[in-house]
């Protein structure tokens, strides 16, 4: 994949227009449009003074890789070429960070503040459609590690799950999301409707058909005993896996 490079002053970054070492019409304005959409979804101001665009592969599907620098002030970004933010890290070196060799002191907001902070960054990054739903025994800030929550959760498409994670770090001194991750997201093809054409009870039915049993001798437990008397039961063998298409059935 041709890489485009691209280093601009803090003037032009208003428009999110660069210049790039090669001339390349078509991948100017592909870059030109996802740096005005990531801009906008992230709310990226006109204050750095330092870009860099490219192009890069990552043997599935082409992604913009985007950084903004500033004097203590980093952002970095990968993007898919519709626009759609993948990963998302700022770095600020004015942030304070807990020090092991200082006494532990517990996070000044709860987790229920980081996580809508969190669910408020979601709606800005996500697509039309999307819902992040976040677990809730996640790790998150402990006495010896203040500085940020760590949420993480599962992509919803119309309310349906996904198998796409999203994850998520919030500062605990501003409820800032500092870092940003959409997992598994690869995909062939369109997203088919939430309207299944099969029923449940007739996937039901044609699973049951997949199943067999053996004729085995067990033990029945009781009373508290490791075993108890032996009895003859039917057990499912142990057969591969299988699901039921919901729109061909």
């Amino acid at each position: 994949m041709k890489r485009l490079i691209a280093s601009m002053l803090a003037a032009c970054l208003a428009t999110g227009v660069v210049a790039a070492a090669e001339p390349d019409t078509t991948q100017n304005a592909q870059l030109e449009a996802v740096t005005r959409s990531v801009k906008a979804q992230l709310d990226i101001g006109d204050q750095y003074t330092d870009f860099y665009g490219q192009l890069d592969d990552d043997g599935l599907e082409p992604y913009w890789n985007l950084q903004w620098e500033a004097p203590g002030d980093r952002i970095g970004v990968e993007a898919s070429q519709d626009g759609v933010i993948r990963w998302y890290s700022r770095n600020t070196d004015s942030i304070a960070r807990y020090e092991d060799d200082f006494p532990p002191q517990l996070p000044k907001v709860t987790r229920e503040q980081a996580q809508a902070a969190a669910q408020a960054f979601a709606k800005r990054v996500l697509k039309s459609g999307e819902a992040v739903v976040f677990e809730e025994n996640t790790d998150s800030a402990r006495p010896l590690n203040t500085d940020s929550f760590y949420l993480y959760g599962t992509l919803y498409y119309n309310g349906l799950p996904t198998p796409v994670s999203i994850s998520m770090s919030v500062r605990t001194s501003n409820l800032e999301v500092y870092r940003y991750s959409r997992n598994a997201d690869k995909r062939v093809g369109a997203i088919p409707s939430k309207t299944p054409s099969v029923r449940q009870a007739d996937a039901a039915a044609l699973l049951r058909g997949t199943r067999k049993l053996q004729l085995v001798y067990t033990t029945q437990a009781g009373d508290g005993k490791p075993s108890g008397k032996a009895v003859l039961r039917y057990v499912p063998e142990d057969v591969d896996n299988f699901i039921v298409d919901a729109q061909s059935g």
